[in-house]
């Protein structure tokens, strides 16, 4: 089965890449947005486009969550943080990091 994950470039602001996770299988609605800070190593996840209160932070230093909203939790898939992964490692920030696979 063909699976894809869009993973866009939303807006840049402070050092900050943010990026637009739309929901499974669907080019037409977000699901949650990721901050990626390469300074600080750190993939930070927002419920909306204000990107104020994180439901979310992995630390990539200690490849572990420092927060995590337990309601929330389920939102988060595992391929969008290898993609946040990648992008910070590799300090490359495309218009598009998407999973297709």
């Amino acid at each position: 089965m063909h699976c894809y994950i869009l993973i866009r470039k939303a807006s840049y602001k402070n050092k900050t890449h943010y990026y637009a996770v739309y929901k499974k299988d669907n080019e037409y609605e977000i699901s949650y947005y990721v901050g990626l800070e390469a300074d600080k190593a750190k993939i930070v996840f927002f419920e909306n486009q204000s990107f104020e209160r994180p439901f979310a932070i992995y630390d990539l230093k200690t490849d572990g969550f420092e927060k995590l909203d337990s309601s929330l939790k389920s939102l988060i898939d595992g391929r969008v943080i290898m993609k946040g992964l990648k992008a910070i490692h590799n300090n490359e920030f495309a218009e598009s990091i998407s999973w297709e696979g």
